[in-house]
């Protein structure tokens, strides 16, 4: 399939991505860690750029301070059912393995079993959209796990 340069007329090159975030304050625009950004585009003698700006279209910082609330949360019901040992990270990576998934069919090389093997996505480039969709399966399966997650962790800040 041709690449869009292909159709311009003009030598294709692989794409090179970079993703950061930042903020517009009173019209004036705030990249983070721009000194990362800048090391990162002098890699390049010369570039076509392409920037998109897409406004509040992920998750605040104050709303993952709640996010990991309700992780410990959970972590603190499940060593008060006799599960010990768990944080707030570890409930985060297995909501992510029941919630947030692709499932891979896999055969034992040795055996020709077939396997089927849930592998957890990262839920750091989720838009709001998506993460509010996986909110409700975390909710849904921790209830199922007999932890009711209070509304407190998440009011005003969906």
């Amino acid at each position: 399939m041709p690449q869009v340069a292909d159709i311009l007329g003009e030598k294709s090159a692989p794409v090179k991505h970079y993703s950061c975030g930042g903020s517009i304050e009173s019209g004036v625009l705030s990249i983070s860690h721009r000194p990362r950004l800048e090391a990162w585009a002098r890699d390049f003698k010369s570039a076509r750029v392409w920037i998109t700006f897409e406004i509040g279209t992920k998750r605040s910082n104050e709303f993952n301070r709640y996010y990991f609330g309700a992780c410990r949360y959970v972590a603190e019901r499940l060593a008060e059912m006799g599960c010990e040992g768990w944080e707030a990270d570890d409930v985060h990576e297995c909501s992510k393995r029941h919630c947030n998934s692709l499932k891979l069919m896999l055969v034992k090389s040795q055996t020709g079993e077939m396997i089927d093997e849930l592998v957890p996505k990262s839920t750091r480039n989720m838009s709001l959209a998506q993460f509010a969709e996986y909110k409700e399966k975390f909710i849904r399966y921790w209830a199922e796990q007999g932890i009711a997650i209070p509304d407190e962790y998440w009011s005003n800040h969906d």
